[in-house]
């Protein structure tokens, strides 16, 4: 349907817009500046130069420490069937989506993670809601497991 809309002006050697139907110069004009604007606006900070050895460390602390954390304090309201807030952290990519208040996770950047944030009880809601905030070691762990990627290894519970 392309090769329809364009045509190659051979006098001018320019491609020359013309329309089978009304609007065909604004649908495209409409799909570039989405694409563009996608492409710009939303694009994910780079990754930094030490990521994968990052990721190596924080894939270390998820097994020993966040799973058990996430699974023990996070699912019973943000998972399975209850997805308070819907947020649900069955996946790092449904904590990079987040819920109601924004991303849970900015992964390398615990201190713009509205994850941290809540745990730590820097931000409200107060996480886990209202019960006691987690230990320092809990706190830690997380803390140091976004700072090096937040990286998963497959879903939290079960299957995706």
């Amino acid at each position: 349907m392309l090769f329809g809309l364009v045509r190659m002006s051979i006098s001018s050697n320019r491609f020359v817009l013309f329309s089978i139907f009304p609007m065909a110069r604004y649908s495209l004009l409409f799909v570039f500046l989405s694409l563009s604007a996608t492409s710009s606006f939303g694009a994910e900070p780079p990754l930094p130069k030490d990521h994968a050895e990052r990721f190596a460390k924080g894939l270390v602390i998820y097994q020993k420490q966040v799973k058990g954390i996430l699974t023990t304090h996070c699912w019973k309201c943000h998972g399975g069937e209850k997805t308070d807030g819907e947020l649900e952290i069955l996946t790092r990519e449904k904590l990079l989506k987040g819920g109601d208040h924004g991303a849970a996770i900015v992964p390398f950047d615990s201190g713009k993670s509205l994850l941290y944030k809540m745990v730590t009880h820097e931000k409200k809601p107060t996480m886990p809601y209202k019960l006691p905030k987690l230990s320092d070691e809990n706190i830690k762990a997380i803390r140091d497991w976004i700072d090096n990627g937040a990286p998963f290894e497959g879903p939290l519970v079960g299957a995706a």
